[in-house]
């Protein structure tokens, strides 16, 4: 009897790679150990080393082995269907480009994530200063993004950003991709009472999500699709210090704009 090939086996090894691959946002099957070096206002983290002698420790020299020989295979699969991990400074590739946005309307993964917590998460950053109004905050936050340097970048696992920002609702809307092209949404509106554009005695206060749009990564083709349909199924997006990612990114975001704009502030002065 002729042995049938599977077509999905394929584009289910895909996905299992994305999905377990290191220092990226997405699912944490195995554990990822990081050593950290302090920058000038991030935490850059690098995988461990893990290099063994065979004589010393065959299992662990053995498991390498296996783990290089799954990683080249799935580097071919990849290079065949144009799915190419991306360097730290890259642009998102082609099928992220359509497909992004596409997810970050949609968003499926946060449908269920935004109550577990554990791939999203949202924040309010208080501003009292009397200077500070929607309009300045935005504008920093803006300046920060896009000052980033490219260590900072690695640091929070947005290598590569775009802007959807709407300057007369006051909102900011970032769509930011990890390494391996994860899509994750960065969203910032403001309360109500914050939103006068004159300054106000009161400051504002700003409402900051940031979430993961999907268990797969949009440079898989049909990834929103298959994101819709794995709505239910949870996933985590474990970041540096025993932190979520998500909790790690906006902490980092918050002191940068602050101090973006207590820079603004005292260059007003002078």
């Amino acid at each position: 009897m002729r042995r049938t090939k599977n077509p999905f086996s394929c584009y289910a090894f895909l996905v299992l790679f994305f999905s377990c691959h290191p220092n990226s946002s997405g699912f944490a099957f195995c554990p990822v150990h990081t050593n950290t070096r302090a920058t000038s206002h991030l935490l850059v983290t690098t995988a461990d080393d893990d290099s063994h002698d065979f004589i010393n420790n065959p299992k662990s020299s053995r498991r390498n082995f296996l783990n290089t020989a799954v990683v080249t295979t799935t580097a071919s699969l990849s290079s065949l269907l144009f799915i190419e991990p991306k360097i730290a400074n890259a642009d998102p590739s082609l099928m992220s480009s359509l497909q992004g946005p596409i997810q970050d309307v949609i968003a499926p993964g946060h449908w269920i994530g935004q109550f577990l917590g554990f791939n999203a998460r949202t924040v309010l950053w208080k501003f009292d200063t009397a200077a500070v109004n929607a309009d300045r905050v935005c504008q920093a936050l803006v300046e920060v993004l896009n000052d980033l340097s490219s260590k900072e970048r690695a640091a929070l696992r947005i290598p590569e950003f775009t802007f959807s920002q709407d300057k007369n609702s006051h909102r900011v809307h970032v769509l930011t991709w990890t390494k391996n092209e994860w899509l994750d949404s960065l969203d910032m509106s403001f309360l109500p009472s914050s939103t006068s554009t004159t300054t106000t005695t009161n400051g504002c206060t700003a409402k900051v999500s940031f979430y993961a749009t999907g268990v797969l990564p949009t440079s898989i083709p049909g990834a929103p699709i298959v994101n819709t349909v794995l709505a239910w199924f949870p996933f985590v997006s474990p970041g540096p210090r025993g932190q979520m990612l998500q909790d790690y990114r906006l902490q980092s975001l918050e002191q940068l704009v602050r101090n973006k704009l207590k820079e603004q502030r005292v260059a007003e002065a002078n």
